[in-house]
C-alpha cells in the first residue's frame, strides 16, 4: 500500500492520484523506467526542473530514498533547488507527509531525505556521502570535468541508483555536453525539451520569448530551443568573462547600477566590486514587467546594503529615481551620460584582465554572452556598431562604473589581508 492510499478514504485516494498524474508533462513519460542515468537538456520554458522536482517528491512519498541535489555552485540553500521542491510538495497538497526544514526535506513514513550540497565547493562531502541512490544535478552546462569525476563513484556504489542531469546547453566543448550528449554511457535516457514541450508554459515567459524571436533570431535558438551557443567574433567580452563562484571581501569598495524596464525589456540592478585590475559582479536583481510599486522589494530582495551605497540610475526616468529615492534608496541618483559614453564604458570595461560574475547572477552572465556587434548582413563583416540588445545588466555596470568612466579614478584596491582572508575561505 503506498503513502497515498494510507488512512484516506477512497474519494480522496482518487482525487490524489489525479493530482499525481496530471503534474508530469507527456514528455516525462519515459523516464520513470528506471533508467540509472536520466538526462533532460534544451531551451528555457521546458519545466525540465519542475518536472524533477515533481517526480522526486512523488517518488519519495511512495519509496524510501536518499536524494542528493546538487550543483557546481552552491554557496547558499538560496541557490539550491530545495524551493522547487518545496513549491511541488505543496502544489500536490503533500506538506503532510514532510518535515521542511532550512537545509534538509524529510518524509518520515518512507524515510526519504534530501540533502543539497555544492560540487565545488565541498566536493568532500560529496566524495563521502553514503546511501546515496538518487541525484540530481541542476544546470549541469557549467559542472566541469573534475566535480564529475567525484560524483559519479559515489553513485557507482549503491545498486539501482539513478542521476538526473538538467541543464541547458552553453557550448559543445563543455565537459557535460561530452559526457551526456555526444558520448552517453549505457543506460542513459535522454529528452531535448523547449518550450513547446510544456503544457503550462506561462504567458509571460511566452511574451519574452517572442520578443527575443522578433530581434535575435541567433539568441533565441540557443536560449530558448537549447541549441549549443555558436561563440561569434562579433561577442563583444568574447573571451574575458567567467562564471565562477567567489566570496566578496567585508570591506570591498561597491558599485551599483541600475537600469529601468519599458515595455518587453527588464529592470535590472547589480552591484559590483574591483579587486586586483579584475571586475567581479556579485549580485543582481532581475525582472520583467516590473511595476514601479513593486521595485523597492525587487532590490531589497536581491541585492543587499542598498539602503547605505550610492547608486546610479538610467537617468532616462527622472521620476522613477525620485521614487526610489523616497522609498528607501536615499542615495540613488542619475547617472551621467554623454556622447561616445557606451563605448567608452565598453572600453573602460575591457581594460580588466577579466570580469568574474558569481553564479548567482545569469541574466548578467548570459548579457555578456551575448553582447555583440553589429554584422553587415551582405558581407557579415562586424561594424564598429553596438546592438542595442541584451544590454540592460551591462548598461547597469557602465552606469555603476560612470564616474570611474568619465572621470579616470584610479581603481579601488581591497588590501592583501583581505584577498588572503578571502582565499582562506574557498
Amino acid at each position: 500500500m503506498s503513502l497515498l492510499d494510507e488512512e484516506r478514504p477512497q474519494a480522496e485516494s482518487h482525487i490524489v492520484r489525479q493530482k499525481v498524474e496530471l503534474a508530469l508533462p507527456p514528455y516525462f513519460e519515459p523516464f520513470l523506467g528506471r533508467h540509472p542515468y536520466n538526462v533532460l537538456e534544451g531551451g528555457r520554458g521546458g519545466a525540465k526542473s519542475r518536472s524533477v522536482a515533481t517526480h522526486f517528491v512523488i517518488e519519495a512519498c511512495q519509496e524510501g530514498h536518499r536524494y542528493l541535489c546538487t550543483r557546481e555552485f552552491q554557496s547558499t540553500m538560496r541557490d539550491s533547488v530545495r524551493k522547487l521542491l518545496v513549491d511541488a510538495i505543496y502544489r500536490l497538497n503533500l506538506e503532510k507527509y514532510y518535515d521542511i526544514k532550512r537545509d534538509e526535506i524529510r518524509c518520515p513514513h518512507t524515510g526519504s531525505e534530501f540533502m543539497f550540497k555544492g560540487l565545488k565547493k565541498d566536493p568532500q562531502a560529496v566524495r563521502s556521502a553514503e546511501g546515496i541512490d538518487r541525484c540530481w544535478v541542476e544546470e549541469a552546462h557549467v559542472v566541469s570535468g573534475d566535480s564529475w569525476q567525484v560524483l559519479m563513484p559515489t553513485l557507482d556504489r549503491v545498486e539501482g541508483s539513478q542521476l538526473w542531469v538538467t541543464f541547458n546547453p552553453d557550448s559543445e566543448e563543455d565537459p557535460t555536453y561530452e559526457m551526456w550528449i555526444k558520448h552517453p554511457p549505457p543506460g542513459t535516457m535522454h529528452k531535448h525539451v523547449t518550450w513547446k514541450d510544456n503544457p503550462w508554459f506561462p504567458a509571460g515567459l511566452d511574451r519574452q520569448r517572442r520578443h527575443m524571436l522578433r530581434i535575435d533570431p541567433d539568441a533565441y535558438d540557443w536560449i530558448w530551443n537549447g541549441h549549443v551557443r555558436k561563440l561569434s567574433e562579433a561577442v563583444i567580452f568574447r573571451n574575458r568573462v567567467t562564471v565562477d563562484d567567489f566570496v566578496t571581501p567585508e570591506d570591498a569598495r561597491f558599485y551599483y547600477g541600475a537600469d529601468w524596464g519599458f515595455a518587453e525589456d527588464p529592470s535590472v540592478l547589480i552591484r559590483c566590486f574591483i579587486h586586483e585590475d579584475v571586475l567581479f559582479i556579485d549580485h543582481e536583481a532581475y525582472g520583467y514587467h516590473v511595476e514601479m510599486d513593486d521595485l523597492p522589494a525587487l532590490w531589497k530582495a536581491n541585492v543587499p546594503y542598498t539602503a547605505e551605497w550610492p547608486i546610479m540610475c538610467d537617468n532616462a526616468r527622472p521620476e522613477t529615481i525620485a521614487y526610489m529615492k523616497r522609498h528607501g534608496f536615499p542615495r540613488a541618483t542619475a547617472a551621467e551620460k554623454w556622447k561616445g559614453s557606451v563605448e567608452d564604458g565598453i572600453a573602460y570595461m575591457k581594460q580588466f584582465k577579466r570580469i568574474v560574475v558569481h553564479p548567482r547572477c545569469p541574466n548578467i552572465a548570459q548579457e555578456f554572452r551575448l553582447y555583440s556587434y553589429k554584422k553587415e548582413a551582405r558581407t557579415n563583416r562586424i561594424l564598429p556598431v553596438v546592438v542595442s540588445m541584451h544590454d540592460h545588466g551591462i548598461d547597469s555596470c557602465r552606469y555603476a562604473l560612470s564616474d570611474l568612466i568619465r572621470g579616470g579614478v584610479g581603481y579601488f584596491k581591497v588590501p592583501d589581508s583581505l584577498l588572503a582572508y578571502a582565499q582562506q575561505k574557498r
